[in-house]
């Protein structure tokens, strides 16, 4: 995703239950630049549904090119995905 500071864009990130999981499942996202602020909508979802996550870039946000890690995790399960936050 390709932002210009200061502004705001969003992921949407779809989490899918298998074998039946019905566990809640906490969203983070690490990897961020200064000046960067993230919040899902919503923070957990229980068994299967989709999140929107929200960056805002301040002006001060260096720019650059930045290797995001989103992750759900419930209990001891935890699976990661990547991203790319191009800050302009």
């Amino acid at each position: 995703m390709k932002i210009r500071a200061p502004n705001s864009g969003t992921y949407s990130l779809a989490v899918a239950a298998v074998q039946g999981f019905t566990g809640t499942v906490n969203l983070s996202v690490t990897g961020l630049p200064p000046f960067v602020t993230a919040v899902f909508n919503p923070p957990s979802i229980a068994g299967s549904g989709t999140s929107v996550l929200t960056l805002q870039v301040d002006k001060q946000a260096p720019t650059g090119n930045y290797n995001l890690t989103l992750r759900g995790k419930s209990g001891s399960l935890m699976h990661s995905a990547s991203a790319i936050l191009k800050v302009r």
